[in-house]
C-alpha cells in the first residue's frame, strides 16, 4: 500500500548468440529507512504471515502492465497456485507469453496437479523450476504438462569442478530431448560455464554472467 514493492528482470539468454529470450519478473523491495530489503528475508516473513498469495498477485498486475514483446517468466507459490483469486489475477495477461514457474514443493498439495492442467489448457505454459533438487522431477517432467525445465543451479556450479555434475546435466538434456521440453540452465556465473554448455547442446541460460536482476530499462539499455 505504501508503493514500496517493484519488479525488477532477469534475462534468460540464448546460449548460441547472447541475445536475450524472455525475462523472469522479480519481486524487490525498497525500505525507506533500510534500502533494498533482500528477498531472503522478507519472502519467509510474508509466508509465515499468509502474505504470499497478495504478493504474487501484485505482481501479476504489475506484470498487467507491461509492454514488452518478450516471453516473462514469474514464479508461483503453493498457496497462489491453489488460491482462487489465482485465475482471475491472469485473466488480464491472457495472450500475454506469460510463462508461469512452480517448483516441486508447490506440486505437493492435493489439487495442485489438477490446477496446474488447467492453466495449461487456458493457455499459460507451465515451467519447473530448480529441476533436479527434489526427488520425484522426474514422475513430474513425464506427468505433468510443462512445456521447459530450469536445471537447478548446483549441478551447474560443478562445471569444470565436478565430474558427476556435468555427467548429470548430459542426462538431463538427453532426457529433455525425449520428453521434448526445453531447457534453462540456472546459475551461469563464469565465461567457462557457458562455453560448456553451450558444447554440450544447452540453448537457454540465466544468472549473474549476464547481469543480476534490475529494473527493466537497465536490464534492456545497459
Amino acid at each position: 500500500s505504501r508503493g514500496e514493492f517493484s519488479l525488477h528482470y532477469q534475462p534468460i539468454v540464448n546460449l548460441a548468440s547472447g541475445a536475450i529470450e524472455s525475462f523472469e519478473a522479480l519481486l524487490r523491495w525498497r525500505h525507506p529507512e533500510h534500502g533494498w530489503i533482500s528477498p531472503v528475508d522478507f519472502i519467509p516473513v510474508a509466508e509465515e504471515a499468509g502474505l504470499i498469495p497478495e504478493l504474487d498477485l501484485y505482481v501479476l498486475r504489475a506484470l498487467a502492465q507491461m509492454t514488452t514483446a518478450l516471453p516473462l517468466h514469474v514464479n508461483l507459490s503453493p498457496q497462489t497456485l491453489l488460491d482462487e483469486r489465482l485465475l482471475l489475477g491472469l485473466a488480464p495477461l491472457k495472450g500475454r507469453n506469460l510463462r508461469l514457474e512452480l517448483t516441486e514443493h508447490a506440486l505437493a498439495s492435493p489439487g495442485a496437479e489438477a490446477r496446474l492442467k488447467e492453466l495449461s489448457c487456458m493457455g499459460f505454459p507451465v515451467v519447473l523450476d530448480d529441476f533436479g533438487q527434489g526427488y520425484a522431477s522426474l514422475r513430474l517432467l513425464v506427468g505433468l504438462p510443462f512445456s521447459m525445465a530450469k536445471v537447478d543451479r548446483g549441478f551447474v556450479g560443478g562445471i569444470g569442478l565436478d565430474p558427476k555434475a556435468e555427467a548429470a546435466l548430459k542426462a538431463v538434456l538427453a532426457l529433455s530431448r525425449e520428453l521434448e521440453i526445453a531447457l534453462v540452465a540456472e546459475g551461469v556465473e563464469r565465461e567457462d560455464q557457458w562455453a560448456w554448455l553451450r558444447s554440450v547442446g544447452y540453448s537457454l541460460g540465466q544468472g549473474y554472467l549476464w547481469g543480476r536482476p534490475a529494473p527493466l530499462e537497465e536490464v534492456l539499455y545497459p
